[in-house]
């Protein structure tokens, strides 16, 4: 995975690694770290400049409930994907456009924080099915 920090010229390049084989940060030096940004790139002369290398997990997951009375989550406060997927920033857009409907809804017809409920209930099966897909074994 190769994924944008910036609008130029910055990147991470995301890879997976093993400690519980063995492996240990200190193995991915920026010799190799830049060998391994050539070779997903394609490009076996990109000029290469390495601003640091870390380990991460990645992670996802979802809230217990999208809102609590007037509070409500939406986005990475909702749930969280990895970046491999695109998932996070698509179902963003999506919980923006179905929280948007249930205000309107919840402030038309009076002061009803109720119809918020509508929100999880179209918003959070969609979540759970896309979090159950990206947490299966490969």
């Amino acid at each position: 995975m190769i994924v944008p920090t910036d609008a130029t010229d910055r990147w991470i390049r995301g890879i997976p690694w093993h400690p519980e084989l063995g492996e240990r940060i200190e193995d991915y030096d920026g010799q190799r770290c830049a060998a391994l940004i050539r070779s997903a790139a394609g490009v076996p002369d990109l000029p290469v400049a390495i601003a640091g290398i870390r380990a991460f997990e990645m992670t996802a997951a979802l809230a217990d409930s999208y809102r609590a009375g007037r509070a409500v989550l939406a986005g990475d406060a909702a749930h969280v994907f990895t970046p491999a997927t695109g998932m996070g920033l698509n179902l963003a857009i999506h919980d923006g456009t179905v929280l948007a409907g249930a205000l309107a809804d919840a402030m038309s017809h009076g002061d009803r924080p109720e119809a918020l409920d509508q929100y999880e209930q179209a918003c959070r099966p969609i979540a759970e099915k896309l979090l159950e897909a990206e947490l299966a074994p490969a």
